[in-house]
């Protein structure tokens, strides 16, 4: 598999994942959304505002070069600080991005050191897929609180 393959792949991951939360997401009662249940720690809309803060930082500032400045402790503040439309509005961004990011990256990028140090230093492809699989451990997550608040 070439480089340009692995990324369309990986794109093809993202979008779909990105897909499946936003619907995921949007299946939680908006009275609902700020809320956790036994030993979960972060709502619905906390997840949406780490995930939305996550891509827009990695694919958005640091692969993109835009000017996006994360707030990853405002991401993680439990407050009702944004609407159910806000936050879907936001994360209906995340699949553009990495759409226009991916396609950005070249072959050789990929074992190039990821542009800022993570857990220790990774390459760009590493760091890709340690992204897809972040991405998918909060749907995970975002799925299994759902379920937990509907019983509720």
């Amino acid at each position: 598999m070439t480089g340009i393959q692995v990324l369309n792949y990986l794109k093809s991951l993202f979008e779909r994942e990105l897909t499946s939360f936003i619907d995921e997401f949007k299946k939680i009662p908006e009275d609902k959304l700020w809320q956790t249940t036994g030993t979960i720690a972060n709502s619905g809309a906390v997840l949406a505002k780490h995930i939305t803060g996550n891509l827009n930082h990695f694919f958005g500032h640091v692969l993109g070069g835009n000017n996006y400045i994360r707030d990853k402790e405002k991401e993680f503040n439990p407050q009702a600080d944004k609407s159910r439309d806000e936050l879907v509005a936001d994360l209906e961004t995340c699949p553009a991005l990495v759409k226009r990011v991916i396609p950005s990256i070249t072959e050789e990028e990929l074992s190039r050191p990821f542009p800022v140090e993570v857990y220790g230093g990774m390459n760009t492809f590493e760091f890709l897929l340690h992204l897809h699989y972040h991405l998918s451990y909060h749907l995970g997550q975002l799925n299994y609180l759902r379920r937990a608040l509907s019983s509720l």
